[in-house]
């Protein structure tokens, strides 16, 4: 191995050393209170270190859900390849996401509590090629997009009857089942009403939203 390829695997090996130590600190004291200097800390490294790899703790943050979403993309399309119906590629994919945000505190933390569009804005001025911040936007446009792909060929082969389009109805089927993980995870129920076990509520509540994709009702008139 040359001087060169050497240095650059000392350098990849310290970027990975950083994540490392970011992960534990904003799981162990909160992505709030979690400091640059807490992380050069983590890691033994010295904060001047931590900025020739990351302009901010913002852009750790990213590079953290980077990670994560390349991941919990493999597993995703893994089940989509597998379906052989839409809805059926729809529920492995929540599944998917629902194992994977409680398998992973700090994932599930960042993708509901954490405003994403300040932390994009705070992570560079402007969106660069090859940016922390471009890669995230676009392996999130990318998870996006292979939902809508699926519902949309559910929609063409007549398994989904939509009441709009498949963009928007991917954006809501998020929200809600994001919704119904806060609710529960944060033990939001009223005392006294029927206990419930997080997670075959989550799939039931992901196969009530699939099955009112296969009704063949007529659109609700504004």
């Amino acid at each position: 191995m040359g001087i060169r390829e050497r240095r650059e695997k000392e350098r990849e090996q310290r970027r990975a050393d950083i994540l490392r130590a970011a992960r534990i600190a904003f799981s162990e004291i909160g992505i709030e209170q979690a400091s640059v200097e807490r992380i050069a800390q983590e890691s033994e490294l010295g904060k001047g270190t931590i900025y020739l790899y990351f302009k901010s703790k913002e852009e750790i943050l990213l590079a953290l859900m980077v990670e994560d979403m390349v991941r919990l993309d493999d597993m995703i399309d893994a089940v989509i390849e597998r379906g052989t119906k839409a809805s059926d590629k729809l529920l492995g994919a929540f599944d998917v996401f629902y194992e994977f945000a409680d398998e992973n505190p700090l994932f599930f933390h960042m993708i509901t509590h954490v405003d994403i569009k300040s932390i994009c804005e705070k992570a560079l001025v402007e969106r660069l090629p090859g940016s922390i911040q471009e890669l995230f936007i676009k392996r999130n446009q990318q998870t996006y997009q292979r939902l809508v792909d699926v519902v949309a060929k559910g929609a063409e082969t007549g398994e989904f009857y939509l009441r709009n389009s498949s963009e928007d109805t991917v954006l809501m089927l998020e929200m809600a089942l994001k919704g119904a993980m806060i609710v529960i995870t944060h033990n939001m129920v009223a005392p006294g009403m029927p206990a419930i076990d997080a997670k075959s509520i989550l799939r039931s509540t992901a196969e009530h939203l699939v099955l009112g994709l296969r009704s063949r009702e007529a659109p609700i008139q504004p």
